[in-house]
């Protein structure tokens, strides 16, 4: 008995942790690692965040990315449309700072909202792209220009061990 109960409870954690990722454009928080090890790069991401008319984007709304990812003298950046659906734009209803709203979208696996030829490509030479995480997000802003908004933020990424 005692078996089946612990099977049955690790696979309703399981399946909430699958849901969350698959959530996260439209703001449920990415999966992270327990931890990470290997080289710390910088990464700086750029998504146009213009929210059309009625505050929020239809479902299936996918959003255009510049990311460039650096250290030292290795830099790698591409341009993609993303894998998740992001529903508003710069900050998310329901958290008080721009700050709070994008660590929610994006603190956690990059392999959720990156496409794996664009992750595979800014990552494969430094480490294994599928454990790529940002760990931590700086320099928020919401930029104005002609008519459309963009969110960019600064932050670390690291490996999951």
């Amino acid at each position: 008995m005692n078996k089946t109960l612990v099977s049955l409870v690790a696979t309703a954690m399981i399946c909430g942790l699958s849901a969350s990722a698959a959530l996260a454009g439209g703001g449920a928080a990415l999966l992270q690692p327990d931890k990470t090890t290997g080289p710390a790069l910088n990464v700086t991401v750029v998504m146009d965040a213009t929210a059309p008319a009625g505050g929020f984007d239809p479902p299936g709304t996918q959003r255009q990315f510049a990311v460039r990812v650096n250290k030292s003298s290795y830099s790698q950046a591409a341009v993609f449309e993303g894998a998740l659906t992001y529903r508003y734009g710069c900050q998310q209803p329901g958290f008080a700072t721009l700050q709070a709203s994008t660590e929610e979208r994006f603190i956690g696996f990059m392999n959720a909202w990156i496409p794996a030829d664009a992750l595979g490509a800014m990552i494969g030479p430094i480490g294994v792209p599928n454990n790529a995480a940002i760990i931590d997000i700086a320099d928020v802003q919401c930029t104005a220009v002609g008519g459309k908004n963009y969110l960019s933020f600064t932050g670390v990424v690291q490996f999951a061990k």
